[in-house]
């Protein structure tokens, strides 16, 4: 089988591990986009995000013989995605105010699922607000949210990325929510609902 296209994950994973480089490149078309939005997500900084996903790909190809196929591989690569988000987020807590200057939020900046054709504007501006209220999150209900909401994962797969019981990471998705609904009344009051 010439065509690795149509090959699951774990198993283009193996013959990347064996030298197959075809494999990557499979891997890289798949996953790439996803881990871009999930880091721009989580560091709301498209610079940034660009670099955390360089840098997830990376960690990839150093680690490609460690990958055992014990877990899902979208859970071991959004892991590495995750460590490297949550890095970056405490350097950032350390840089001067000037260096952190914030990008202008846009529909686009935040790539959420697409909405029905006739509520757009609306659309783009919860877009805009939810982006808003989930840099007020802490990071870790952020996490959780991101994680579960945005980029599909079960509960138990967050657990395991995150190293935390499964009863903690339900715990702060529903916090999360409780913060969400909260900081978005305030849209919902805006289109009437």
């Amino acid at each position: 089988m010439n065509d690795v296209s149509t090959l699951p994950d774990s198993e283009l994973m193996q013959r990347y591990a064996r030298g197959d480089r075809a494999s990557f490149q499979v891997l890289l078309e798949r996953h790439q986009g996803k881990i871009y939005n999930f880091c721009m997500r989580f560091v709301g900084h498209s610079s940034l995000a660009t670099e955390l996903t360089q840098e997830t790909f990376l960690r990839l190809v150093k680690a490609r013989h460690q990958f055992r196929g014990e877990s899902r591989f979208t859970t071991w690569l959004y892991s590495i995605a995750r460590n490297l988000c949550i890095d970056e987020l405490r350097r950032r807590k350390n840089r001067p105010e000037q260096e952190l200057k914030e990008e202008t939020l846009t529909e686009s900046t935040y790539a959420f699922p697409p909405a029905d054709q006739g509520i757009k504007t609306d659309h783009k501006r919860f877009a805009i607000e939810l982006a808003r209220a989930l840099n007020q999150l802490p990071v870790e209900q952020r996490e959780v949210f991101i994680l579960r909401h945005l980029s599909g994962f079960r509960f138990t797969e967050i657990a395991d990325m995150t190293h935390q019981p499964l009863g903690t990471v339900k715990s702060r998705m529903r916090y999360a929510l409780e913060r969400l609904q909260a900081e978005l009344e305030t849209f919902r009051e805006l289109v009437g609902q």
